[in-house]
C-alpha cells in the first residue's frame, strides 16, 4: 500500500499497482517504440509479463515521504533516439499523468537506462532525475 487517508466520506486507499498501471499505460502510449520499462537486468517487462513471468510493479521502486511520491524506474531508450530529449519529456509526462491520475505529488523520478535497444540491447546505466 502506497497511501491511505482517512476523510469524511470514508478512507482512500491507493496501491502501489494503480501507480504502477499509470506509468505502464503512459509508457506505451506516448513512447511506444522509444522506451521500454526494464528491470535492473535489462529484461524488458512488457515483454515478459507476456509470458506471466513477473509483473511491472516489480521493475519499478516507489516510496512515499511527506505526502509526496518518489519514482526509481528502469528503461531501455531505442538507439538514435535523444537520451536527454526523451527522458526530459518521459519524466515530465509521468510527473503529470501520475498527480492528474493519483492528486498526489510526485517529488522526484529518477529513470536509470539500463541499455539502448537496436537490433539486440546494449547495456549502459546513465541514471537520469527529475
Amino acid at each position: 500500500m502506497l497511501y491511505s487517508e482517512i476523510n469524511g466520506q470514508g478512507t482512500v486507499n491507493i496501491n502501489d499497482s494503480v501507480i504502477c498501471q499509470i506509468i505502464e499505460e503512459t509508457v506505451d502510449a506516448e513512447f511506444k517504440g522509444r522506451v521500454w520499462i526494464s528491470n535492473k537486468k535489462s529484461q524488458v517487462s512488457s515483454f515478459m509479463t507476456k509470458f506471466g513471468a513477473r509483473n511491472v510493479t516489480d521493475d519499478i521502486e516507489m516510496y512515499l515521504e511527506r505526502g509526496q511520491v518518489y519514482l526509481k524506474m528502469y528503461i531501455i531508450i531505442k538507439f538514435g533516439v535523444s537520451i536527454k530529449a526523451t527522458t526530459d519529456e518521459l519524466i515530465a509526462r509521468l510527473k503529470e499523468t501520475i498527480e492528474e491520475k493519483s492528486l498526489m505529488p510526485v517529488k522526484e523520478i529518477t529513470l536509470v537506462i539500463n541499455g539502448v535497444m537496436s537490433k539486440q540491447v546494449a547495456k549502459r546505466h546513465i541514471e537520469i532525475k527529475g
